[in-house]
Formats: C-alpha cells, sequence, structure tokens
C-alpha cells in the first residue's frame, strides 16, 4: 500500500525555545497563553517553564525567564512532575557536613569560573546583567538550573544559563 507523505507534513514538531531547563521539575507550553492578571506568567508554545507548585487541579505556579507566575496546566504538558512532599523533605534537608550543596558545588572555594557570552542579553529587570556576544563574565553563584549570577565591568546581576558558555579552567 502506498504511503501518503502528506501525512507526515500535517504531524507538529514542537521545538523548546528554552532548552537550557533539561532537569528538574518542568513542562512545555502546548498553546501560547497571554496572562490577564499581573500574577499570571505569559509564555508561547514550546517554551519550557520550571514548574514550582501545583495551585489546586487546574493551575500551577511556574518561572520562565526570570519571571514568576501562575498559569493554567490545561495549557501546558508535564515533562517531569513535582516531587512527592516525601522527596521535597529529602531535597531540603541539608547536606551532610563537609559536602557542598549542589547549587554551590559550581563555584567553590576563590575559584571563580568565567563564561563566554554566545548571545547579546538585554534583560528585562534590574537585577538582571546585560552583556553583548564574545564578553567574559565572572560567575559567582548558580541560582538554579537556569540563570546564574556573576559580574561583567563593574556590574553584577544574574543572568541565563543558556547565553552563555562556561569556561572550564577556573580563575
Amino acid at each position: 500500500m502506498p504511503t501518503d507523505d502528506s501525512q507526515e507534513s500535517n504531524v507538529k514538531k514542537v521545538t523548546f525555545k528554552s532548552a537550557s531547563l533539561a532537569r528538574g521539575p518542568r513542562c512545555v507550553a502546548r498553546f501560547d497563553f497571554e496572562g490577564d492578571q499581573a500574577d499570571e506568567l505569559t509564555f508561547y508554545e514550546g517554551d519550557v517553564i520550571a514548574l514550582k507548585q501545583y495551585m489546586g487541579e487546574e493551575w500551577a505556579r511556574g518561572q520562565l525567564k526570570g519571571r514568576s507566575g501562575i498559569f493554567p496546566l490545561n495549557f501546558v504538558e508535564i515533562v517531569e512532575d513535582l516531587p512527592t512532599s516525601e522527596q521535597q523533605a529529602a531535597l531540603n534537608s541539608p547536606p551532610p557536613p563537609g559536602e557542598a550543596s549542589p547549587a554551590n558545588q559550581q563555584v567553590s572555594g576563590n575559584k571563580r569560573r568565567k563564561a563566554k557570552a554566545l548571545y547579546d542579553f538585554v534583560g528585562e529587570n534590574k537585577n538582571e546583567l546585560n552583556f553583548k556576544v564574545g564578553d567574559m563574565i565572572t560567575i559567582f553563584e548558580t541560582i538554579d538550573a537556569d540563570w546564574l549570577k556573576g559580574e561583567l565591568q563593574g556590574k553584577e546581576g544574574i543572568f541565563p544559563r543558556n547565553f552563555v558558555q562556561i569556561l572550564q579552567d577556573p580563575l
């Protein structure tokens, strides 16, 4: 039986716009959502949203590109669900003595890491660090899976991890 190539062209492929969120509780936007209220998170199809908390059965709280807000669950597909309350308790317990917490493992002691800007970034908030392609940024801290804190030309701020290449040799 001959195959109909036109059927393949009708299959919609979703590309992840925020590929930096590769781990942790997250969901992918199936449709655009324009938040009407100040506490609602606006996003577009394909955006990867960090899942933070469920707000009843139909809404959740999430984070996208440094913005936080609530959104309807029927607009997204859950990729990795939030941990159960038992798993969350284990995650929130302090690390054993002498063991660094995962968020601070990247930049430990006096060794500062550098990152090279792959793209221009103009922050939407005052606490975000603006930079241009090729800028060398000193990393101070890992905020979460998507955001770092660093310094460039005497200015400090946070910036998206997927806009930079972290260099291997600490200073």
